[in-house]
């Protein structure tokens, strides 16, 4: 079973191995992101291990929103400037002043890096998350950036 948010929504998709070594996968049902806890109504949709894997993805939800807004910081930057690199490859031009803006934060970043460099440690930053993927964990981390943050 996996996991998809989906606006203000989350899909619980059943992964179905089918003759042929065909994979399908189905909906089987959906509920409010803002949930804090599995409903009911949902457990009774589910089997036991789809229930104990709903369970840890909600488990893996919690470590990421106990995180500080630096670390959620972080954490995003990777994904989010992969996605950065795409659009930027995607696009015809930019315009001079987004690229001077880009170009002065990539440097203080970098400078900022360099400057901790010797403060890297071997324990692990980002929370080993059992069952979430590491897109639906982006997009997690996005709404708990949205969250603290008012755009200007």
């Amino acid at each position: 079973m996996r996991f998809e948010t989906d606006e203000n929504q989350v899909m619980c998709i059943r992964i179905i191995n089918g003759k042929d070594s065909k994979i399908t996968e189905e909906i089987v049902t959906t509920f409010d992101a803002h949930l804090e806890e599995i409903a009911p109504h949902i457990t009774a949709c589910l089997n036991a291990e789809e229930q104990q894997e709903l369970q840890q993805w909600f488990d893996d939800r919690s470590v990421l929103q106990e995180q500080s807004i630096r670390e959620i910081i972080l954490y995003a930057l990777p994904g989010l400037l992969d996605e950065a690199c795409s659009a930027i490859n995607k696009l015809p031009a930019i315009s001079d002043s987004l690229y001077q803006d880009l170009s002065v934060a990539i440097n203080n970043f970098s400078d900022a890096v360099k400057k901790n460099k010797e403060s890297i440690s071997e324990n692990k930053d980002i929370p080993d998350l059992k069952q979430m993927d590491s897109s639906e964990a982006l997009k997690e981390i996005l709404g708990i950036l949205k969250k603290n943050f008012s755009v200007n």
